[in-house]
C-alpha cells in the first residue's frame, strides 16, 4: 500500500493486534446496515429505519423509476462490500511474526 507511510502502517499493525477493537470498529462502520431496523424489547418497531427500506422510501426514491432504484440498491451493496474489502486489505498489513528455525539434532549421535 504505497499510499501509507511507515508510521501509518505501524499504527495499523498495532490496531490489527487488538481483535476486539478491529471487530468493534467494523460494527460501528456497518451498524447502519446491520443494526438499523432490528426490533428490540420494549421499543416500537420502525421498519423504515432499516437501511435499505429507509433509502427506498425517501420522497425522491418513491417516485424514481425501477431502473434508478435498482442502481441505488446496487450502489448500497457495493458500498458495504467496499467497507468489508477495506478490512481485508487491512489484514494484508498484519505483522507476521518470524519463527526461529528449530535445529533438529540426531539423538543417535
Amino acid at each position: 500500500m504505497d499510499y501509507l507511510s511507515e508510521a501509518e502502517k505501524s499504527q495499523i499493525q498495532g490496531f490489527l493486534e487488538n481483535k476486539v477493537l478491529v471487530e468493534a470498529v467494523r460494527k460501528v462502520l456497518l451498524s447502519g446496515v446491520y443494526v438499523d431496523g432490528i426490533m428490540q424489547p420494549d421499543k416500537p418497531s420502525d421498519p423504515l429505519k432499516n437501511f435499505i427500506l429507509g433509502t427506498m422510501t425517501t420522497p425522491l426514491m418513491i417516485n424514481a423509476p425501477m431502473q434508478e432504484k435498482g442502481m441505488t440498491l446496487t450502489s448500497i451493496i457495493n458500498a458495504v462490500s467496499m467497507v468489508e474489502s477495506g478490512f481485508i486489505n487491512l489484514e494484508k498489513l498484519r505483522k507476521v511474526e518470524k519463527t526461529s528455525e528449530i535445529k533438529k539434532t540426531n539423538p543417535a549421535r
